[in-house]
């Protein structure tokens, strides 16, 4: 079967002692309009007769009568041993009956969603969310953001799952503290002094439900409408959909082959309340904020209370050279708000994420939002995240990723090289899970994507990461997910793309 069966009962099934139509017409005819209307829908399991004659108060006899005749007709089918359940298909003619009576009895409803959802927040919805982040990923090179499922150490997530579940008691079934997981906290401000350089301990780390909760807590909280933030072009569009969501007005930053251009934000949006940065790994371009602009945006940021929220989002994937120090780690003011996730690392549907607050205040009052909006991120992930942590799987998956993702990279430069550097121009990124492609020539960009994604490529355009005023077009390939033989393919099937429209 196409779906799993659900197991249903049938309150709405209403019968009248008084009427005149005798009590198992009444039956049938309930449940057979509840089959046309979609309420019961195929496959869906039908209770015993026992029960049904129990809660609708007749005789069993009643009850297999009325069941007998919807055999009969088709719309319910008995199997041996299983019980009773909706068709797969219902009579075609009936159906189409009820379509047609539907149809004739419809009345035009005016259809104005303004007037029941806020008109900002549908209109910003209309422009800054792509419909590619609402819908489900399809595996496909090059598809951005995608570990390496293939390699995924399935079997030890299965264990420590199978181990947490077994010994789930009562504790772990109430209501945990909002913050997340104290053990799993300490674990993670272990891993993030050592490794990345922030200044933390547990208790100013708050387990969030991905990245996008912890930037919507920061929109909720330090952003009022109007207030202006300074924002990579290109950037993280995701960051954008939500600080504009929430009455921020962005302010486009250009970006330079070392990331954000500070003195660029400096001269002409000296207001700006916060800014959202990927400094170690600028999101999509690539490049690393050098030690001497750090320190110039960390001054600015103590002088004129600006919030910095740095999303240290794949900065564990570097091939060459230590990973870059947070930027955190040398703010000495407590104007930075540190943001991890576990996604790129591991898989994106783990949605858990971190934050690291400046101080007790501040993370009080992120904690207590983050209880107002959805209480706490799921107990039984951070407990497997905890045990995988714990036992050293989590850096030597690390460590695993990191050979596995250069080697897939070097394997991309190379057939770009071979087969592509007439059409774009790239550099080795030497991190991250994509990489940046400019054309070197106009294209028909519209022509390329829908060629790419007739060839089942997946090419996101950096238009998407822009305000507009961005002058290097171009591609992000994903590589992080896909074999080397897959990324060969898809190359060779991109230049074929290219050619088509050259």
């Amino acid at each position: 079967m196409g779906r799993s069966s659900r197991q249903i009962s049938l309150p709405f099934i209403k019968i009248d002692r008084r009427a005149r139509r005798p009590l198992y017409e009444q039956l049938y005819e309930g449940i057979r309009a509840a089959i046309l209307n979609g309420v019961l829908r195929p496959n869906d399991r039908l209770p015993a007769t026992r029960l049904i004659a129990e809660e609708t108060g007749v005789s069993r006899n009643i009850v297999v009568i009325a069941f007998e005749q919807l055999v009969m007709e088709g719309y319910v089918q008995s199997r041996s041993g299983s019980g009773s359940f909706v068709a797969a298909e219902i009579p075609a003619r009936m159906e189409k009956a009820v379509r047609d009576k539907r149809g004739s009895d419809k009345k035009e409803i005016p259809r104005d969603p303004s007037r029941r959802l806020s008109g900002h927040f549908v209109q910003t919805l209309e422009h800054v969310v792509s419909p590619r982040n609402t819908v489900r990923e399809e595996s496909l090179p090059f598809q951005t953001g995608q570990p390496a499922f293939d390699v995924f150490p399935f079997a030890v997530w299965s264990k420590l799952a199978a181990r947490v579940y077994r010994y789930l008691d009562f504790q772990h079934l109430g209501y945990e503290d909002a913050a997340g997981h104290y053990p799993l906290r300490e674990v993670i401000a272990d891993h993030l002094r050592v490794n990345r350089g922030v200044q933390c301990d547990a208790d100013r780390i708050l387990i969030v439900s991905g990245t996008q909760q912890a930037l919507v807590l920061c929109a909720q909280l330090l952003l009022a409408p109007g207030d202006r933030y300074w924002m990579d072009d290109p950037g993280y569009v995701n960051a954008r959909a939500v600080f504009t969501l929430f009455g921020g007005e962005p302010c486009p930053v250009p970006v330079t082959s070392e990331g954000m251009d500070i003195d660029f934000a400096i001269r002409h949006y000296p207001d700006a309340r916060l800014a959202f940065i990927t400094p170690s790994h600028q999101n999509p371009v690539g490049g690393t904020l050098p030690l001497a602009q750090r320190l110039r945006l960390l001054a600015w940021a103590r002088d004129h209370r600006l919030w910095l929220i740095e999303d240290d989002y794949d900065s564990e994937l570097r091939y060459r050279g230590k990973p870059i120090p947070s930027l955190q780690g040398l703010d000495t003011h407590g104007n930075v708000i540190y943001i991890g996730t576990f996604s790129k690392v591991l898989f994106p549907a783990l949605r858990v994420a971190y934050m690291v607050l400046p101080d007790q205040e501040i993370f009080q009052a992120f904690k207590s939002l983050k209880a107002l909006n959805d209480r706490q991120t799921a107990l039984t992930d951070q407990l497997i995240l905890t045990d995988f942590i714990k036992e050293g799987y989590f850096h030597r998956h690390l460590r695993k990723m990191r050979g596995i993702y250069n080697s897939r990279l070097q394997c991309l430069l190379n057939e770009l090289d071979t087969h592509l550097s007439d059409f774009l121009s790239f550099t080795d990124p030497s991190a991250g899970m994509h990489l940046a492609a400019h054309f070197r020539q106009p294209v028909d960009e519209a022509r390329l994507l829908q060629l790419a994604a007739d060839k089942g490529l997946v090419l996101p355009s950096l238009r998407e990461y822009t305000f507009g005023s961005y002058d290097r077009p171009g591609v992000l390939l994903g590589y992080a997910g896909f074999p080397e033989e897959k990324i060969r393919k898809a190359v060779r099937a991109l230049a074929v793309c290219f050619r088509q429209i050259s």
